[in-house]
């Protein structure tokens, strides 16, 4: 089984330096990276598709003072902010109570979830692992993360 899996990537950053004085340099970037990501075969035997989405972006300021020709200080401090987006495309998401052709009456599984409520695709495929088969997966998506960070070293 084949399909297309097209990806969009998009990286820009800016740079400023400036010379203070014949010691003292400062530099400023601004990173911004993008990038979007359709996997149309996601899983072990291609029956769920899912995509990727995120922008982040990192900001680093850098400070460096020449003392003597044996003797520098560096201070760099830098701000991250990193989101990534996993969303489903529930409307050809495998149900499993349709079975494998995904029409009325198939044979497909029928059972109770553990924890019923709160899901978002009530009808996702379990995740099976058989000897001598590829398995199956229904994912642990939709998803997505943001965090942030700063850090602070100096040398």
């Amino acid at each position: 089984m084949t399909a297309l899996h097209p990806q969009n990537q998009r990286k820009d950053t800016i740079a400023v330096d400036i010379n203070l004085t014949s010691k003292q340099r400062l530099q400023f970037r601004r990173n911004y990276y993008a990038f979007w990501e359709y996997q149309p075969l996601d899983g072990a035997v291609g029956k769920r598709q899912s995509t990727s989405t995120g922008p982040t972006r990192r900001t680093p300021v850098d400070y460096v003072w020449t003392l003597r020709p044996t003797l520098v200080n560096e201070t760099l401090a830098t701000f991250s902010l990193d989101r990534v987006y996993i969303p489903v495309d529930a409307a050809h998401f495998l149900d499993r109570t349709k079975g494998a052709v995904q029409g009325p009456g198939y044979f497909g599984l029928n059972y109770p979830y553990i924890f019923p409520t709160g899901k978002l695709l009530p009808n996702r495929i379990p995740t099976v692992n058989t000897a001598n088969f590829s398995g199956l997966s229904g994912g642990p998506y939709p998803s997505h993360s943001r965090d942030r960070s700063m850090t602070y070293p100096t040398v």
